[in-house]
């Protein structure tokens, strides 16, 4: 039995993040291989010396890597748990009033998932916040592109929704007409 001739080793440039996560695994192995297997969860993802594997399903993955040297013999490391994907921060928002006119605060509430740790708007209009749900005043009538990007250590994400601003009646040149009557003339 020549299994004590090398050991079998390997790390992952991350094991932890949001999927889908992209990991870059590393053959650390003191043993002179010529082949190699590498599992997740017993499913084989590949035979090269030094994978890169996207997880795109949330969980924790067994990482298995078998090393076969010249002899046919192999050696196999198992790393239990090793990756652990995770469902980040996913960006969504509300706003109301759904119809805003110009110089109308608009109300816009975070409803994005998966807790994240910061929030950055931009109100498409040379404006941003960093507050968690602002609000916000549009001065000119017009479609506003309004992002919002949540973040965690381990990602963000950004959704982006038009507001459509309309003019304020009052402030768009509302004419006012009134006559008198009688029309009496005294001189």
């Amino acid at each position: 039995d020549k299994a004590c001739e090398g050991n079998v080793d390997f790390t992952a440039d991350k094991t932890y993040g949001n999927a889908p996560l992209s990991v870059q695994f590393t053959d650390r192995s003191v043993m002179k291989g010529v082949s190699w297997t590498w599992t997740a969860n017993d499913e084989t993802f590949s035979t090269e010396q030094n994978p890169k594997k996207v997880f795109d399903k949330t969980g924790k993955y067994t990482i298995e890597l078998t090393v076969t040297d010249a002899e046919g013999d192999t050696n196999t490391a198992t790393k239990d748990s090793y990756i652990n994907v995770i469902s980040g921060p996913v960006a969504d928002f509300s706003y109301n009033p759904v119809s805003p006119v110009t110089g109308e605060a608009v109300q816009f509430t975070d409803e994005s998932t998966g807790s994240p740790a910061s929030w950055q708007w931009d109100f498409g209009d040379g404006s941003s916040s960093s507050v968690q749900s602002p609000a916000h005043v549009f001065y000119l009538p017009g479609t506003y592109e309004v992002s919002l990007t949540v973040s965690d250590r381990f990602g963000d994400s950004t959704v982006s929704k038009s507001v459509v601003v309309a003019g304020d009646p009052i402030s768009t040149g509302l004419i006012a007409d009134f006559t008198i009557s009688p029309s009496t003339v005294y001189a």
